[in-house]
C-alpha cells in the first residue's frame, strides 16, 4: 500500500475495521480509534459519528436526579481534563467524558430544548474554551486534544456560523487527529458552513500531508460541496490519482456524490466483488515490525461494496448501471438491497 510511512499501520487497521462494531475495545479517542470507529465508507455515506457517542459507550449518561444546565456544563469543562493512567479514564476524567457528552447532545438538539438565551450561552462559553485550548495547542496534553474535539462538535451541533471560524482555523493544528476531527465537524455542519472561507480550506486539506487527513477530507467535501463547485471537482479528481488508495477510494465516491463521472474507472472497480476480494488485500505491521497481508474480511467488502453503489447510484452512467444492476443478485442480501434501492430509486434504469 502506498502512503507515508507513520499511516501505513493507522491505514491497514482502517481497512480491516470497517465491519467492526464501535462498541468493540473502546478507549480514549485517538488516532487508532477513529480509524478503527470511522472507517472511510461509513463516513462517506452519511454514518459520521460524533466523538460523543462514544462517551455514550464509555459511561452511559449522566447519573443525575435533575438535567444540569448550560451554565453549569460549561463551568464543569472549564476545570482541569485530569491525567490519564496506562490509558484508563480517572474518575474525574469520566465527569468531564460525561459533561461534554451531554452538552454536545443538547447543543445537537439546541432548537428544541434549548432558549436562545442557553443557546448564546453555550455558543459563547464554546467559543472562549476552545479559543484558549487551541492557543494552547503545542503544550495541550492527549486529553487535552480529546476534550477539544468535543468542543468542536458541540460547536458544530450549534448550527451556528460563528462556528465556522474556529474549526477552519483547526485545520492548521500541527495535531493530525485535530485537523481530523476539524474536518468532521465541518462536514457534520453540511450546508451551514458552506462560507466564503471554509470550502477553499477544506479543499486544500486535500492536499495534507496525512493520508489520513486527505482521506477525511475527501469525505467532508461531498457532504459540503455542490455540483456547480468546479474547484472543488477539480481538486478531487486530482486526489483520485493520490499515491494512498483510501484518498483515491473517497475521492471517487465523492466525486460522484457530486454528480462527476471523473473517478469512474475507480468507482467500477469499487463495484466489483471480485475486486476487493481478490485483489485489495489488508496489510499491517505487528508490534515486532512483521509485515502480514491477508484479504479484505467479507464485511469490510459488503460495506465498500454498499458505500460505493450508495455514490454510483447518483450518476447517470450506464456502465455505472449496469455493474450497480449487476449487484442485485449479489450473495450479501445488504449489498443486494443496497443495489435494488438505488437502481429503483432511478425509476429502474
Amino acid at each position: 500500500m502506498s502512503g507515508s510511512g507513520d499511516r501505513q499501520a493507522e491505514s491497514d487497521r482502517d481497512v480491516a475495521g470497517v465491519g467492526a462494531s464501535p462498541a468493540t475495545n473502546i478507549e480514549p479517542m485517538s488516532g487508532g480509534l477513529l480509524a478503527r470507529l470511522f472507517a472511510v465508507p461509513m463516513l462517506i455515506v452519511g454514518m459520521i459519528v460524533g466523538c460523543a457517542v462514544v462517551v455514550v459507550l464509555l459511561f452511559g449518561s449522566i447519573a443525575t436526579d435533575r438535567q444540569q444546565s448550560i451554565e453549569s456544563l460549561l463551568n464543569t469543562l472549564k476545570a482541569s481534563a485530569g491525567e490519564t493512567t496506562a490509558g484508563v479514564l480517572l474518575p474525574r476524567d469520566k465527569e468531564l467524558w460525561q459533561v461534554a457528552n451531554e452538552l454536545a447532545q443538547r447543543m445537537k438538539n439546541a432548537d428544541s430544548e434549548l432558549t436562545a438565551e442557553e443557546r448564546d450561552l453555550a455558543i459563547d462559553g464554546l467559543l472562549g474554551l476552545h479559543a484558549r485550548d487551541i492557543g494552547d495547542i503545542n503544550t495541550l496534553s492527549e486529553m487535552g486534544r480529546k476534550r477539544l474535539a468535543f468542543f468542536m462538535y458541540a460547536l458544530a451541533r450549534s448550527g451556528s456560523p460563528r462556528a465556522v471560524p474556529p474549526l477552519v482555523a483547526t485545520l492548521d493544528a500541527s495535531n493530525v487527529d485535530l485537523r481530523v476531527e476539524a474536518l468532521r465537524a465541518l462536514a457534520e455542519m453540511g450546508d451551514g458552513a458552506r462560507s466564503s472561507d471554509a470550502l477553499p480550506r477544506m479543499t486544500a486539506a486535500l492536499t495534507d500531508r496525512s493520508p489520513v487527513v486527505r482521506t477525511v477530507a475527501c469525505a467532508a467535501l461531498s457532504a459540503i460541496a455542490r455540483p456547480g463547485d468546479a474547484e472543488v471537482v477539480d481538486a478531487l479528481g486530482r486526489a483520485s490519482m493520490d499515491e494512498d488508495r483510501e484518498v483515491q477510494w473517497n475521492a471517487a465516491l465523492a466525486l460522484a456524490r457530486l454528480e462527476s463521472d471523473r473517478g469512474k474507472g475507480l468507482l467500477l472497480d469499487m463495484l466489483n466483488r471480485t475486486y476487493w476480494e481478490d485483489e485489495v488485500k489488508v496489510r499491517t505491521v505487528t508490534p515486532k515490525g512483521e509485515a502480514l497481508e491477508y484479504p479484505m474480511p467479507p464485511q469490510a467488502v459488503n460495506r465498500y461494496l454498499i458505500a460505493a453503489i450508495d455514490a454510483g447510484g447518483r450518476l447517470p452512467n450506464d456502465d455505472i448501471r449496469d455493474q450497480i444492476r449487476a449487484l442485485m443478485s449479489d450473495a450479501s442480501p445488504e449489498v443486494k438491497n443496497a443495489a435494488m434501492k438505488a437502481i429503483g430509486d432511478r425509476g429502474g434504469s
